[in-house]
């Protein structure tokens, strides 16, 4: 359960005797939701574009449940409603992960007098449940708010499809490359042992020397890109913690190509556009447990 639907429910204690979605709907959101409907002017269809930059997360999921409350203002039907959507995709945005529940508030009108309506906007467009959506959200006060009007975009099966097998790709690279990879290296100084532990999206690398003697050592996150071509390993955030670098960071990204056959990790510098290292590959052994 995310920290935002625990706090929905926290609030929600003291109003056991509401309906389903006064306990979901926090009744300040309601209210406030509802009068920027009374107000709201029509408001144009967003771009592709627009929907992406004012986002402040996206993610792709299938609406488990919608729970809506309504109620009648002069001469309109005012609804606001909470998509429950589980989580299968994340495209933008932190906190939230594959698997994660979240609670998309957004809003509708309908105008219910006799005669014509008075210039307005009819809110967001409708989900139901079992719908596939992407919704594009702004997190605020704690509430992901769904982007006026479209912020809600179908999702065709063979999207699903492709999203649900670019997510199994990307979560069989990071599986792969997990664990312990050690290389040598022979230089006039000596043999040193160059260790990398990679843990989910943190790398710890350690430098020894023939005596078992930590040279260097510095930890860093990383980021795995696919291409139809190759696999692209970037790091960022390096903190060097042991060696005559400790306390230095830099932060910024590095690249190079990689592959992970059998029990090898291949590494290769200077390939990359951009890169203006000397061109180099290193093979990483598996050190088994």
């Amino acid at each position: 359960m995310s920290r935002f639907e625990r706090r929905d429910f926290a609030f929600a204690d003291n109003f056991e005797r509401r309906p389903m979605i006064d306990r979901i709907i926090p009744p300040l959101v309601v209210a406030f939701t509802l009068t920027q409907a009374t107000v709201q002017a029509e408001v144009p269809f967003l771009s592709a574009d627009e929907l992406k930059s004012d986002s402040s997360h996206i993610v792709v999921g299938k609406v488990q449940a919608v729970y809506s409350t309504s109620e009648e203002r002069k001469n309109w039907q005012e609804t606001s409603s909470v998509a429950e959507i589980m989580v299968s995709a994340v495209e933008k945005g932190h906190d939230i992960n594959v698997g994660d529940t979240v609670y998309a508030h957004y809003w509708n009108k309908k105008w219910i007098g006799d005669g014509e309506p008075e210039p307005h906007s009819g809110g967001h467009r409708s989900v139901s449940k079992g719908e596939v959506v992407r919704a594009h959200l702004e997190l605020k006060n704690g509430t992901y708010e769904v982007l006026l009007p479209n912020g809600f975009v179908s999702v065709k099966p063979d999207e699903e499809t492709a999203n649900a097998t670019a997510d199994k790709a990307a979560a069989d690279d990071l599986a792969a490359i997990q664990g312990k990879w050690v290389r040598t290296v022979e230089t006039n100084r000596g043999t040193f042992q160059i260790l990398k532990v990679h843990n989910g999206n943190t790398t710890t690398l350690t430098i020894t020397d023939s005596n078992g003697r930590v040279i260097e050592e510095k930890k860093s996150e990383f980021r795995l890109e696919r291409t139809d071509n190759v696999h692209i390993f970037t790091f960022f955030n390096n903190a060097f913690t042991a060696g005559p670098s400790k306390g230095r960071s830099d932060n910024a990204p590095q690249s190079y190509i990689y592959r992970v056959t059998n029990d090898s990790f291949i590494e290769v510098r200077g390939i990359m556009i951009g890169d203006n290292s000397p061109l180099s590959a290193f093979t990483w052994k598996r050190l088994k447990e």
